[in-house]
């Protein structure tokens, strides 16, 4: 893997990070009644993004 490859897989691991405090929001925002309907759904995409991030960590290092 080459110096552009690392870069960029940086990139995303950042991004994921973004997306996941975002998801955090939501699922706190679910947890405390204010977005019925969406606990499963946001809990199973966190679990998601987690896995894909630690992948991604596993593949940089």
């Amino acid at each position: 893997m080459d110096r552009t490859d690392v870069i960029l897989l940086a990139q995303a691991l950042g991004n994921l990070g973004r997306i996941g405090g975002n998801l955090n929001q939501l699922a706190r925002r679910a947890n405390a009644g204010k977005l019925l309907g969406h606990d499963a759904e946001l809990a199973q995409t966190l679990v998601g993004i987690d896995a894909l991030r630690d992948r991604l960590r596993e593949i940089i290092a």
